[in-house]
């Protein structure tokens, strides 16, 4: 187990790659392209750079927004709407995640926080995707915690902990 300066808990790239279900290639890639790069470790990650390839360190939060890319990733969501909603993931600290689902539809993506609105977004569409961030949270803690029993629980301090 791995601590960043302020304690927060730090993951390599193979246990990202492990518990997110994203390549170890996929995740160099995201990484040197500034598309997802790692904000944990000591200095900060600057994309392109080689000698950080070998070295990188993410965080909790880190590990949700390459989940949430790799789940869209899979069900055929284009890499710019990837890109909107993971923007609108980090400018959402303050709602309970736990509550939160992304509808894509076409080049468009939603952030719902009721199953209403998620009915709303999605009436009449014949195609999309719906991710349910909150299960998807819940489940990559308990992931965590089977893959180190060691590590304490992730603390009420942490913002996107407090959505589990």
């Amino acid at each position: 187990m791995t601590e960043g300066a302020e304690g927060t808990e730090l993951f390599s790239t193979g246990e990202v790659a492990r518990l997110s279900g994203v390549s170890f290639r996929q995740l160099d890639h995201w990484a040197w392209t500034g598309f997802l790069p790692p904000s944990g470790g000591a200095a900060p990650y600057t994309p392109g750079s080689s000698a950080q390839r070998q070295a990188r360190h993410y965080t909790f939060e880190d590990l949700v927004r390459i989940r949430t890319a790799g789940e869209l990733r899979r069900q055929g969501v284009p890499l710019q709407v990837m890109r909107e909603v993971l923007d609108r993931l980090q400018h959402i600290v303050s709602d309970p995640l736990r509550e939160l689902k992304l509808v894509a539809i076409a080049n468009e993506v939603y952030v719902c926080h009721s199953r209403e609105e998620v009915e709303r977004a999605t009436d009449g569409q014949l195609a999309f995707t719906v991710l349910d961030v909150g299960a998807m949270l819940r489940r990559l803690q308990g992931q965590v915690a089977a893959l180190r029993p060691e590590a304490s629980p992730l603390t009420e301090t942490t913002p996107l902990a407090a959505a589990g």
